[in-house]
């Protein structure tokens, strides 16, 4: 994960690499390309191997309850980096479990 911030741009590009390195270490995710981070299809296949990469979501996706929701499916822990304004709204939160209960 961390061995990616010093990886080549063609290595940060590289989504079967970025992959491989968040499923060892969430922080890879923020050391992917900037391309890779603001593809949704791409932070959704990088939750649901590692939930915990949703730390390093950019900001466009904070609020997107299916990455959220998959993040969550992953690792429940995620939850912690999910936004305090849809932890309080009980709406979001029921779309975002479907009734699974997380801690």
């Amino acid at each position: 994960g961390s061995a990616l911030e010093f990886a080549s741009i063609l290595l940060r590009q590289d989504p079967e690499i970025v992959l491989l390195a968040i499923e060892n270490r969430s922080c890879a995710l923020k050391h992917a390309s900037d391309c890779l981070r603001r593809s949704r299809k791409f932070v959704k296949a990088a939750v649901q191997r590692n939930g915990m990469a949703l730390e390093f979501v950019i900001k466009a996706f904070r609020y997107d309850p299916e990455i959220l929701r998959l993040a969550l499916l992953q690792n429940g822990q995620a939850k912690r980096f999910i936004p305090e304004d849809c932890l309080r709204e009980p709406a979001f939160m029921q779309k975002l479990t479907h009734g699974h209960e997380f801690t």
